[in-house]
C-alpha cells in the first residue's frame, strides 16, 4: 500500500514539473494568435515585443497602437500606443485567487506612464489590471480593475472601476461597474451607480464574427445629476439579439428605459422606447465580417459594392424595424405607442430606386396606434397653441383653440375618443395612408 501511495505521490510531482513545458508550449500559441487577431482588425497595430520564459511561467510584452483617424478623421496620422505586460504561472497548480488548478493564471497590466502626464492615480497602482486563470477545460475566468482617477484640473474625477466574468466554449459572462464620476467642466453633472453586464450565448469566434447570437447587454446608471438642476434616476439602456436556429434569421432589440426625469419644472416618470430589428440575413452579416478582416482599409466603394450584391438576400428575409412600445407619464396622465414597419413583397430593386424615397413611400407596410390619456392630450395642446399664439396656457384665448383643434380632430376621424382616452390608428401600403376610415395619398 505504501509503495502505492508513493509512485502515485511520484507520478503528481512529476505531473506537476512536467506539465509546465507542455502548457507553456500552447499558451505561447494562444498569445501569438490574440496579437496576430488584433492586429488584423482595422485601426488596430499589436505586436509582441518581447518574451522572458522560465520552467514555471513568462513575461510577455504586447505593444498595442490605435489610429485615431478611425475616431475622427481629422485625427489625421495620430496614434495612441500603450504597452501590456503579461505575467504568466503555468499549472496544473496556480493558487492563484480565482482559482487553484489549471492551465495557466496570468496577470496583465498597463503602467500606463505615458497617461500620467493627462491624469492622476494611485502612483503604486498601475492604470489597468486584469487577471486570467484557466481552468483544465479551457474555461476562462478573469476579473479587471481601473484605479480611481482625475484629470489635472480636478475637473473630472470617477471612482475605481471593477468587473469580473467567465468565458466558455459556449458562452460570456461579464458583470462591471463603477459608483460616480464627476464633471465640473461647464455643465456641472455627477453620475452614480454604473452597471454593465453581459450574457452572451457564443464563444469567442462567434462574438467576432459579426453574425447574430442569443445575447443581453446592458448599462444601468443609478442617477444622472446636472446643474442647472435637473435629474435622471434609474436609467437602463439595454441590447438583446437573437438568432433563429433554423431559419438563420437575426433580430435587434435596443431599449431606453428611464424610471423618473426632472427637468426645468418638468417631470416625466416610466419612459421607455424601446425599437427592433426583425428577419436579418445572418449570412450577409457573417460576409460582411469576412470581407472587414479580409480588407485593410475597407473604402466606401467597397462597402457600397457588398450591399450591391447582396441587396437580395437582405430583401427577401423581409426585415421589418418596429417600435415595440414607446410609453411614459407625467402628473396629466400616461401614453403609449407602437409601429411596425416592413417592406412589400419587390423584385431585385435597382439602387436608383433604393435611392429614390418614392420608392419606399409606396412599397412601405405601416401599423401604428397611440394611446394617450385626456388629461395628458390636453395638456399639450394647450402648451402647443400658447406658443404658436404667443400667450399664457391659462388664457382663455388658448383654452378656446384648443378646444377647438381637438374637437376638429374628432370630428374627422383623426382620433377617438374611448373611456377617458384618445386612440388613434394608422396604416400606410402602396402610397396610401390611412387613420381608422380616412384614407390620404402619402406621396
Amino acid at each position: 500500500m505504501k509503495k502505492v501511495l508513493i509512485a502515485l505521490v511520484f507520478a503528481l510531482v512529476a505531473a506537476c514539473l512536467v506539465a509546465p513545458k507542455f502548457i507553456a508550449s500552447k499558451y505561447q500559441e494562444k498569445v501569438t494568435d490574440i496579437v496576430k487577431n488584433i492586429d488584423n482588425e482595422t485601426g488596430y497595430s499589436a505586436t509582441i515585443e518581447s518574451t522572458e520564459s522560465s520552467w514555471f511561467g513568462s513575461k510577455t510584452k504586447v505593444l498595442l497602437s490605435f489610429d485615431m483617424t478611425n475616431f475622427d478623421p481629422s485625427f489625421q496620422g495620430k496614434n495612441i500606443e500603450t504597452e501590456l505586460v503579461l505575467n504568466t504561472h503555468y499549472g496544473p497548480l496556480l493558487f492563484s485567487s480565482q482559482g487553484i488548478i489549471g492551465l495557466f493564471a496570468t496577470d496583465i497590466q498597463l503602467q500606463g506612464e505615458k497617461q500620467r502626464q493627462y491624469l492622476d492615480w494611485d502612483a503604486k497602482s498601475p492604470l489597468y489590471n486584469a487577471s486570467i486563470v484557466s481552468g483544465l477545460f479551457g474555461d476562462l475566468k478573469f476579473a479587471d480593475n481601473v484605479p480611481a482617477f482625475s484629470n489635472k484640473m480636478k475637473t473630472l474625477m470617477v471612482s475605481q472601476y471593477s468587473g469580473h466574468g467567465k468565458l466558455t466554449a459556449k458562452k460570456l459572462t461579464y458583470d462591471g461597474g463603477f459608483k460616480e464620476a464627476t464633471s465640473n467642466d461647464q455643465i456641472p453633472t455627477t453620475i452614480k451607480d454604473v452597471k454593465l453586464a453581459l450574457n452572451l450565448d457564443a464563444n469567442w469566434a462567434t462574438i467576432r464574427s459579426e453574425g447574430f447570437y442569443n445575447g443581453d447587454m446592458s448599462l444601468k446608471v443609478g442617477k444622472v445629476s446636472t446643474e442647472p438642476k435637473g435629474e435622471l434616476d434609474g436609467l437602463t439602456v439595454t441590447l438583446k439579439t437573437k438568432l433563429d436556429d433554423k431559419t438563420q434569421l437575426g433580430s435587434m432589440q435596443i431599449g431606453y428605459a428611464i424610471k423618473k426625469l426632472t427637468m426645468a419644472g418638468f417631470q416625466a416618470n416610466d419612459l421607455n422606447l424601446v425599437t427592433e430589428l426583425d428577419n436579418l440575413n445572418n449570412q450577409v452579416f457573417l460576409d460582411y465580417g469576412q470581407l472587414v478582416k479580409s480588407t485593410t482599409n475597407l473604402t466606401p466603394r467597397q462597402q457600397f459594392g457588398f450591399l450591391q450584391d447582396n441587396i437580395e438576400p437582405i430583401l427577401s428575409s423581409k426585415p421589418e424595424f418596429n417600435i415595440v412600445e414607446f410609453s411614459g407619464s407625467t402628473k396629466d396622465g400616461h401614453f403609449t405607442s407602437s409601429l411596425n414597419s416592413k417592406l412589400a413583397d419587390v423584385e431585385a430593386p435597382t439602387f436608383a430606386e433604393l435611392n429614390d424615397p418614392r420608392f419606399w413611400l409606396y412599397n412601405a407596410i405601416i401599423n401604428a396606434n397611440i394611446e394617450a390619456d385626456k388629461p395628458l392630450l390636453d395638456t399639450l395642446m394647450k402648451q402647443y397653441v400658447a406658443k404658436k399664439m404667443f400667450a399664457p396656457v391659462e388664457s382663455p384665448e388658448v383654452q378656446q383653440q384648443s378646444t377647438r383643434l381637438i374637437d376638429t380632430l374628432l370630428q374627422q376621424g383623426i382620433i377617438k375618443l374611448k373611456d377617458d382616452k384618445y386612440l388613434s390608428e394608422f396604416h400606410a401600403e402602396k402610397g396610401q395612408g390611412k387613420i381608422y376610415d380616412q384614407t390620404f395619398p402619402i406621396m
